[in-house]
């Protein structure tokens, strides 16, 4: 079961939740997620599961695709996550621990099964309305969702990478770079990308790095400023490893780095 991670922050409720990533492995078949409020007034909380995962759209940008029901050629463990309490209300200020228990079917394969918990935070009491004349009020009620990813593992699970080549485009002030990640192995490649931009003569002109998560495959958008740079050439060399500054030592499954670059010409 995963120790607590730095919390994640739900905005406009001011509710805070540790660990922002869940993990079940091992002998192990629960894991622990603290909810604290620090709002004056009373909230509501629910829990929920899902199955979603990480892709990059067409311009490169991560978003979560959802699947309304997991299937046979799904690794989901979305179903077996039982949250308890799933719902309840946390006065102003309070705390609450919930217990996550995975209820895998008998039989489960060894390997790596995925869900997403969604907690979602509202208030508990009605709304204050406003008169806006002719005998119609209105009241906004807002209700706020984090999703955190969930990971049950079983048996014995490596994980890989593959950089299969990038692409390179410029738009408008800045240069982007689309590279273009597989994962190999059992078990989904957690870990960060970097990039560093130099030029001819090899001084740095960017760098990046971003946290990412490879469950199949992957195409992230990388942006350098390139506004004030000179004409020429310019190399882009990025590298995939297996650490995460934001997760504990055992979350991250070991690998070798991985590593791929692109030459540019700046007109």
């Amino acid at each position: 079961m995963m120790s607590s991670l730095v919390p994640a922050i739900l905005l406009l409720q001011s509710v805070m939740i540790a660990p922002h990533a869940l993990l079940v492995s091992g002998g192990d078949q629960t894991a622990t997620l603290d909810i604290l409020s620090q709002d004056p007034a009373s909230v509501e909380v629910v829990l929920s599961s899902f199955y979603a995962l990480p892709v990059s759209d067409s311009a490169g940008h991560v978003v979560l695709e959802t699947f309304e029901a997991s299937s046979d050629s799904f690794p989901s463990a979305a179903d077996w996550i039982q949250p308890y309490p799933r719902r309840f209300v946390l006065p102003p200020f309070g705390r609450q621990r919930v217990r996550l228990r995975v209820a895998a079917p008998p039989g489960t394969a060894d390997g790596e099964y995925w869900g997403r918990v969604m907690v979602s935070v509202r208030p508990r009491d009605p709304p204050a309305t406003t008169d806006i004349g002719g005998g119609i009020s209105v009241g906004l009620s807002m209700e706020v969702r984090t999703v955190l990813p969930f990971f049950y593992r079983r048996g014995r699970l490596t994980t890989g990478v593959e950089l299969d080549g990038v692409s390179t485009t410029i738009a408008a002030d800045s240069l982007v770079l689309r590279p273009r990640l597989h994962r190999t192995q059992n078990a989904a490649f957690i870990g960060t990308l970097r990039a560093v931009l130099r030029d001819s003569a090899g001084r740095e002109r960017g760098a990046t790095a971003v946290p990412l998560a490879v469950y199949y495959s992957l195409s992230p958008r990388l942006t350098f400023p390139i506004s004030g740079l000179p004409a020429g050439r310019y190399d882009a060399r990025l590298e995939v490893v297996a650490e995460r500054e934001d997760l504990p030592v055992g979350f991250v499954l070991p690998t070798h780095a991985v590593s791929g670059s692109a030459t540019i010409e700046l007109p």
